[in-house]
């Protein structure tokens, strides 16, 4: 029998119960009841939860229990949680009872809190009057949100179990058999599945080895939830219907330049059908069937970059068979970004790339050994598919290897996504090589970085990177050293790199290395680059054919403007350099 010290006056009800979620039954209640009553007990009860209760369970206040108990109660209620009110500093308390209310309304005189804010009250009598069918539909929502954890943790981490909720937004999760302490326990869900929750000690001791999680967000958040505990990502209908349409674009445009005479614009159509039957392979039989199929987070993400290049291609594509030169992109068209993904690769994610280069080997494999023929032409093609088809061999070994069931170093997944990736970047230049072998005789040889962009003279941190060796020189001679060094650091303090700077100096890095151009002077405006003049018949630089005998520089902008290039037959000598000062 439940015995109470003789100074306990008052209990406090939580009902619906947070965090557990419980809504008491008409038994419980009135078990309740008959304590107070017994020891003479005021019962506050917190019913702010009381319109969240599901099917299947019915609040009951507590004062509608009995007369006697309805006189010894105080019951809080508020729109605040129902309906997402709790700026507006609105709630009401029920007092049945004469004399405690009399006393509870002196107590708020007294305090100065007897005057509610008109926009709260009006607010919360719109809430209660007009809000019934909103209710209705956010039960149904937040029923879903909870399903959705539910069936997660049963299907993914059943150590996990979750105490379904009969009201409120929130669900007590049992933690205790992943055997782990409160502080690790939060660590795991902070850092593992990239969320905060609420620890159940802050609600007691009792609640050591619990976790408290909110229901009451966007499906959206649940699904990124879900993704982040189990890496993986499930393609909405939307746009697996979209990658299918960007499909039969590419396959639309191979079709309608198939007699085109223009070999870079066949070339830019071999790219964009490289990139479909890349990113198509990689989703793998997520494309099919009209549900959708989870995959890992780091295949969707990889999938959908492939999947935005492809407008911007095939634009230039029609753009390059309607006027030579004219694709405004830069050629040849290389792999893209590589997204990031967990450590180890998830094996789906292997599979999809084992997919993806084995898709371009049989694209590309006739035409290889037809250009084997005229191999002098296609040199650069040959000597790139080779290299292809070596790094996707190396890889299938090592995948051969894990999907045996052999268990394997992280770094074995690793190299095995290393491999697939050298293979596909250089199937993508061979699948153009293929189409228009000039394209890939001009073409930088450094490697992109594990960002994707190729390092270059920019990436230094040295005030004269840019320079002109002869302007040095001539700055030297003419004492201007340190009035030039000042004039260097402000530029590079403003400058703000864009793709075209980069992408200039590269092509410059690699036309220098080949002899195609050499420098022939300086530009007089800080940071006082080279102007170089074209040795060969004609260079492409930044989408401009330059021919033999003509030069070219980039001059860059003052204070972060963008800066522009310039090609003439020649330029005119400069009698002084310009400074910041002048």
């Amino acid at each position: 029998m439940l015995e109470l010290d003789q100074t306990v006056t008052m209990l406090i009800l939580c009902s619906p119960h947070n965090p557990i979620g419980r809504v008491w039954r008409r038994e419980e209640l009135e078990r309740l009841g008959q304590i107070s009553v017994k020891y003479n007990l005021l019962v506050v009860s917190d019913e702010i939860h009381a319109d969240l209760v599901y099917e299947g369970s019915e609040h009951i206040p507590f004062s509608s229990i009995s007369a006697d108990l309805a006189a010894r109660s105080i019951t809080c209620v508020a729109p605040s949680k129902t309906f997402n009110l709790l700026s507006m500093h609105a709630a009401t308390v029920i007092i049945p009872n004469d004399t405690l209310r009399a006393q509870y309304n002196h107590a708020l005189n007294r305090l100065g809190l007897d005057s509610p804010n008109t926009f709260g009250s009006l607010a919360l009598e719109t809430a209660y009057r007009e809000g019934e069918e909103w209710l209705n539909e956010l039960l149904i929502y937040l029923q879903s949100n909870i399903h959705l954890v539910t069936e997660f943790f049963k299907a993914r981490m059943p150590q996990i179990r979750v105490i379904q909720p009969e009201g409120t937004y929130l669900i007590w999760l049992d933690c205790l058999d992943l055997k782990l302490s409160m502080s690790a326990l939060e660590q795991f869900f902070a850092y593992k599945a990239k969320v905060i929750l609420q620890p159940g000690y802050s609600f007691g001791e009792e609640g050591t080895g619990f976790m408290r999680m909110n229901a009451a967000c966007h499906m959206g958040v649940m699904d990124w939830f879900r993704e982040q505990f189990s890496g993986q990502k499930l393609c909405p209908i939307e746009h697996l219907e979209s990658y299918k349409r960007l499909g039969e674009q590419v396959y639309s445009l191979h079709v309608e330049l198939a007699e085109s005479t223009s070999a870079r614009a066949q070339a830019i159509v071999q790219a964009a059908r490289s990139i479909q039957i890349m990113a198509d392979e990689l989703l793998g039989d997520a494309l099919d069937g009209a549900v959708p199929k989870a995959v890992p987070i780091v295949t969707h993400d990889q999938a959908d970059v492939w999947y935005g290049m492809l407008p911007d291609i095939m634009v230039a594509a029609r753009q390059e068979a309607a006027f030579s030169n004219s694709a405004r992109m830069k050629l040849p068209i290389r792999l893209g970004t590589q997204i990031e993904g967990p450590k180890p690769c998830p094996e789906q994610h292997i599979a999809g790339l084992r997919r993806a280069a084995a898709g371009l080997e049989e694209l590309l494999a006739l035409e290889v050994s037809v250009a084997r023929g005229e191999k002098e032409t296609y040199k650069e093609a040959i000597l790139l598919y080779e290299e292809a088809r070596t790094r996707k061999q190396a890889g299938d070994s090592i995948v051969g290897t894990i999907s045996n069931g052999r268990r394997v170093s992280e770094e074995s997944h690793e190299d095995a996504e290393e491999q697939y990736w050298m293979a596909l970047s250089n199937y993508i230049l061979v699948a153009q090589g293929l189409k228009d072998p000039e394209m890939l005789k001009n073409m930088p040889t450094a490697l992109p970085g594990p960002n994707g962009v190729i390092p270059c003279k920019l990436d230094s941190n040295d005030l004269w990177k840019v320079t002109s060796q002869i302007a040095i020189s001539e700055i030297r001679k003419a004492g201007e050293y340190l009035q030039a060094e000042r004039d260097l650091v402000e530029h590079w303090e403003n400058f703000i790199e864009t793709r075209v700077e980069r992408e200039y100096e590269t092509t410059v890095e690699e036309l220098l290395k080949r002899g195609h151009i050499k420098e022939d002077s300086y530009w007089y405006c800080c940071p006082f680059p080279a102007v170089y003049r074209v040795q060969m018949d004609s260079v492409n630089v930044l989408g401009h054919v330059i021919p033999r005998g003509h030069v070219f520089v980039f001059e860059y902008g003052d204070d972060g403007e963008p800066g522009r290039f310039i090609t003439q037959p020649t330029f005119q000598s400069a009698d002084e350099r310009k400074y910041c000062d002048d």
